[in-house]
């Protein structure tokens, strides 16, 4: 009764794309390290270890990147 369709509608639909426009959009603010990082990790399901290799860096410094990075989206995301 409060107007929305159960599966959610074209409204969500919507509201998904520019939520997933408006993310790119953050991911290609973040600093080089930072999104080559998050990209390996989160999009391209990558494992630290996996990540540190590509990257040439340590899998803890890839864990640091990670969270930088998510803290950055986060706040980015919310204004």
């Amino acid at each position: 009764a409060d107007g929305m369709a159960a599966d959610g509608g074209p409204d969500c639909d919507i509201d998904a794309r520019q939520m997933k426009e408006r993310l790119r959009s953050c991911i290609a603010k973040l600093p080089d390290n930072l999104r080559e990082v998050i990209v390996l990790r989160d999009l391209g399901d990558l494992s630290y270890d996996q990540v540190a290799k590509i990257v040439g860096i340590t899998p803890a410094t890839a864990r640091v990147y990670r969270c930088k990075a998510v803290h950055l989206l986060a706040a980015w995301m919310k204004k």
